[in-house]
């Protein structure tokens, strides 16, 4: 059987005193079957000098004109140069067997042992080996001491069910004269199974008949092992994500779908392949898709982290809603490569919000049922106005001559009565009115007006007088103002109603707190607190009035704190009571100068 001499060019060897002409060199000049044809550097005065030192055929100043020539069947090359790593990868591809370098002293063949890499080479006709390495003995498990083995025994340490594949790709690649590139198993005497990853190149005679194939082969049972360990891992995981109440997607850095989990998929009534061709918001409630579609727009400029609160469509055509939080998954880079999604189900959430809302207005609405008699009484007022000055301007008109001044004079009183009056209406309409809470800046000492007008005709019905003391150039608050009337209302109203029976004075103070923060005080010269109960009063449905509803101080306390606020009241057991309330003092920057006007 003839052993075929097999080319070999070296490089990033560009030194007589190198690790090349210290340990490969003597090697492959040692071993019969091999030849030191070429050397390559990334100098073309360099690569002509090692290539006479070497004693080398032929000289490349590119190394990649080296890797890629058919005439060249081996790499022998050094991996401490980290532009030379990506060369080896290179010269895998191109079909060569590769040596990559081993510390000074060492031979080719302990280089291709701790790369677990070994050469070989077989002629097509026949399929007799021409070359194979030590390594490539120990990798199959045949004794190098021994004859080189036929390609029936090398046939048959093949694992049964990738013995067919690999023939299969073989013989594609002498058909085609092509590369060949394929994994697969083998199973030596011993039992002991390895995975084996092997890069053939095809070789042409000078007549352009296809006569031999040389490549390498790498032992990479360890990366395997560790593949399917995470493979393991990652089914695991999939399986967990699977079960877990938590809708769970992985999208790629255009949005393209790449994973939803087993629960997420069952909501929306698709499969997986259904859910990855889907069109992005296709299962966004319509009126959620404008804002999904901005902070999606924002999140890939920015590349930051956000939520967001939207309805879902389910598998029936119901939606429900989700709160979705996107995170960003970066590389070393700092380049988006993934977004994780996780949405949580908040739709019993959503209704209890919807459900305190309806109560909330309820509550008020209750309220201003028990103010009939103040409302009536301040509406009266402008009404009685209206109709003494109608009639003093037609009895002006009816003078000979008619007196036209005073009749004009009686005419401007009704219209200011008439614009009194719009405004009490305008008032009780906000608060009537049932709509979605409107955040602004607020000044509290406005609205401490506004109800303390309101509530001024329910006042002198009980004999109680309403006063206020509010702090000039308090800064502005951002509220919902019907809210805060409503949370006024609520303790003015209690604050009349102890007293009523007794008169009194009810003070309404306004003043900034050492915390910065807007401060409201309600204070009635009545009974006091309940002894023992005064942590009780804002619990829900905790009442001392026969009639009372015990939700009043509740909703206000609610209120208050969605603002940013705290709620709190003193006088247990004392001469009166007094209720205090905070609210966050809006930014300067939003705050108008005071002397605006």
């Amino acid at each position: 059987m003839t052993q075929k001499q097999i080319c070999v060019g070296i490089v990033g060897a560009n030194a007589p005193k190198s690790w090349a002409n210290v340990s490969h060199v003597p090697a492959i000049n040692g071993l019969s079957g091999l030849r030191l044809a070429a050397v390559a550097t990334r100098n073309e005065q360099s690569a002509r000098k090692a290539a006479e030192a070497f004693g080398a055929d032929r000289w490349f100043a590119d190394p990649l004109a080296m890797i890629g020539d058919d005439q060249i069947d081996v790499i022998t090359i050094s991996v401490n140069v980290p532009a030379h790593r990506k060369l080896v990868l290179a010269a895998l591809s191109a079909g060569k067997a590769v040596y990559c370098e081993a510390p000074l002293g060492r031979t080719v063949a302990e280089a291709q042992r701790l790369a677990r890499t070994g050469s070989w080479a077989w002629q097509v006709p026949g399929r007799d080996a021409l070359h194979l390495s030590n390594e490539w003995y120990r990798i199959y498990g045949f004794d190098p001491k021994e004859v080189m083995p036929a390609w029936e025994e090398w046939l048959q340490r093949l694992h049964p069910e990738d013995r067919e594949k690999l023939q299969t790709t073989i013989e594609q690649a002498i058909r085609e004269r092509s590369d060949h590139d394929v994994e697969f198993r083998i199973v030596l005497p011993d039992g002991t199974l390895r995975w084996i990853h092997t890069v053939g190149h095809p070789r042409l005679s000078t007549a352009g008949e296809l006569v031999e194939f040389a490549g390498s082969s790498m032992d990479i049972t360890e990366r395997k092992q560790t593949e399917q360990r995470l493979q393991a891992h990652e089914m695991e995981l999939r399986q967990i994500l699977d079960h877990t109440p938590l809708f769970a997607a992985v999208f790629g850095p255009s949005r393209e779908r790449l994973y939803a989990n087993r629960i997420a998929l069952d909501y929306l009534g698709l499969r997986f392949d259904e859910w990855r061709q889907g069109r992005a918001g296709a299962q966004i409630h319509p009126e959620d898709l404008k804002r999904y579609k901005a902070a999606v727009d924002r999140a890939s400029l920015s590349g930051s982290a956000y939520e967001l609160e939207l309805r879902m469509r389910k598998g029936d055509g119901n939606y429900r809603w989700f709160l979705a939080r996107y995170n960003p998954v970066r590389d070393d880079k700092g380049q988006v490569r993934r977004w994780y999604v996780a949405s949580t189900d908040i739709e019993d959430r959503k209704q209890a919000e919807q459900l305190q809302a309806d109560f909330t207005h309820a509550s008020r609405v209750s309220t201003l049922g028990e103010m009939v008699a103040s409302i009536s009484h301040e509406l009266a007022q402008p009404i009685t106005i209206t109709t003494a000055h109608a009639k003093a301007s037609l009895r002006w008109l009816q003078h000979d001559p008619p007196n036209v001044t005073e009749a004009l004079k009686g005419t401007e009183k009704i219209i200011e009565a008439g614009a009194l009056a719009s405004e009490v209406i305008n008032r009780l309409r906000s608060l009537y009115k049932k709509s979605s809470p409107k955040r602004e800046l607020v000044s509290i000492n406005e609205v401490v007006g506004e109800m303390a007008g309101m509530m001024g005709g329910e006042a002198r019905e009980h004999g109680v007088s309403i006063r206020t003391d509010l702090k000039n150039d308090l800064p502005m608050t951002v509220a919902d103002r019907v809210q805060l009337q409503q949370v006024l209302m609520n303790l003015m109203l209690n604050g009349i109603q102890v007293i009523k029976d007794t008169g009194g004075v009810l003070m309404v103070k306004s003043q900034l707190g050492e915390d910065g923060q807007i401060q409201i005080s309600v204070h009635d010269t009545g009974p006091g607190l309940p002894t023992g109960k005064a942590d009780q009063i804002f619990d829900a449905f905790f009442t001392t009035k026969p009639q009372g509803s015990g939700m009043g101080l509740a909703i206000s306390k609610s209120i208050v704190e969605s603002h940013g606020g705290r709620i709190w009241a003193n006088g247990d057991g004392g001469r009166g009571a007094t209720f205090h309330f905070t609210l966050p003092a809006a930014p300067a920057k939003t705050n108008p100068p005071v002397d605006a006007a």
